[in-house]
């Protein structure tokens, strides 16, 4: 390197050396503190949550025919699937559609009129059909 270049990097280190060096400084820290977040960051990652819906329980698993709502769903047992015998277990059908016996309407079993309904009062349907044909008319669908 010739000597001008080399006076002419010596004055501007000593005019800007220490705005350099704090600079590089502050930078090497940002960049540190950087992948360390990253390192623990990914350490730290969870696992997916997973949800699994129960299983539908069986005539055997059951002692009543009629189950109170259990996180908005209606379950019963139809009363065939009641007189089955224990070793050839039916599955319990989930009511897609829930009423009273001292109203005419039904309704989904997520619905507010539906979870107010007494326990020995609901009726469960497994259709909107299988309402109507019993004289019910819809009420809260949504």
């Amino acid at each position: 390197m010739p000597k001008e270049a080399l006076d002419k990097l010596k004055e501007l280190w000593r005019l800007y050396g220490r705005e350099t060096m704090l600079f590089g400084g502050v930078f090497l820290v940002g960049v540190v503190g950087f992948e360390i977040g990253l390192v623990e960051g990914q350490s730290m990652l969870s696992k997916p949550l997973v949800i699994e819906a129960p299983s539908t329980p069986t005539v055997s698993q059951a002692e009543d025919v009629s189950l109170p709502i259990q996180d908005g769903v209606v379950k019963t047992i139809v009363s065939e699937a009641a007189t089955q015998s224990k070793n050839n277990p039916t599955i319990i059908p989930s009511c897609q559609f829930v009423g009273s016996k001292n109203s005419n309407k039904y309704h989904l079993p997520t619905c507010a009129f539906a979870k107010r309904i007494k326990p020995e009062n609901r009726v469960c349907f497994v259709s909107e059909e299988d309402a109507k044909s019993k004289g019910y008319t819809a009420g809260c669908l949504k």
